[in-house]
């Protein structure tokens, strides 16, 4: 990528993703996946992209990483604190997939976290997603000062039946998160939200939440959950949100 191509004048298309990569051949797979699926993308390695401070700001950021966990959380920050990304939504593609690199990334802000290999039809999923999150319009502007975007496929635990289904959450607070679900969950039932690490092994965090509303729509339903007990807490470091944005 040149340096014209992020500081032109002007602006992207609401569907412009910025591939942060030092390897050339996953920089040339992610941006054929996401030009196919219709997106706007440029690519540079991380060095070079902090040093510009006149680039146009992405919808979505992808950072490609290949370092140990140090090394990134240290990337990851950066990039986040990056005056052309800052409030930029970044989804993480990492070898990694244990549950101390996950939940560091989600901590750390990160609003997706996929294992590489990643799956093309699922990372086109989570960029749609991710992108339409940031669309603009008043009341996205309001949900944005309080919410972010945080797209995880999770496990919704029935405390009292102990039944178990799966979840994705779509965007979080502080105090609570918004989720998909494949069925209706009353308003009232006490639930755990399960994150697991990417290999589906016996290491999770478990956030303790009740509903507070419940949205059917065409094909799945969409439910809000209040974290409550210890949960309320902690979900906020969990989550990737500083006392600051707590208040």
């Amino acid at each position: 990528m040149s340096d014209d191509e992020t500081t032109e004048s002007g602006s992207k298309g609401r569907s412009y993703a910025l591939i942060v990569s030092d390897n050339e051949t996953n920089q040339v797979a992610l941006e054929d996946i996401l030009t196919t699926a219709g997106f706007e993308v440029a690519s540079a390695p991380a060095e070079r992209l902090l040093g510009m401070h006149d680039l146009i700001p992405p919808r979505l950021v992808i950072l490609d990483d290949a370092q140990d966990l140090a090394a990134r959380k240290e990337l990851q920050k950066s990039l986040m604190r990056h005056k052309p990304l800052i409030g930029v939504p970044l989804l993480l593609l990492s070898r990694d997939s244990d549950m101390d690199s996950f939940s560091a990334a989600i901590a750390d802000g990160a609003a997706a976290y996929l294992k590489k290999p990643v799956e093309p039809n699922e990372l086109v999923d989570l960029a749609k997603r991710l992108v339409d999150w940031t669309g603009g319009g008043e009341w996205t502007e309001k949900r944005r000062r309080v919410r972010r975007p945080l797209i995880l496929n999770v496990q919704i635990n029935f405390r009292e039946s102990g039944r178990r289904i799966p979840g994705k959450i779509l965007d979080a607070s502080s105090g609570g998160c918004r989720v998909e679900v494949p069925e209706a969950i009353a308003a009232g039932d006490k639930v755990q939200v399960v994150l697991q690490d990417q290999e589906g092994s016996d290491t999770f965090l478990a956030l303790g939440a009740e509903v507070r509303w419940h949205d059917p729509l065409e094909h799945v339903h969409e439910i809000g959950l209040r974290f409550t007990g210890t949960t309320a807490l902690l979900a906020g470091k969990i989550l990737g949100f500083t006392p600051m944005d707590a208040t």
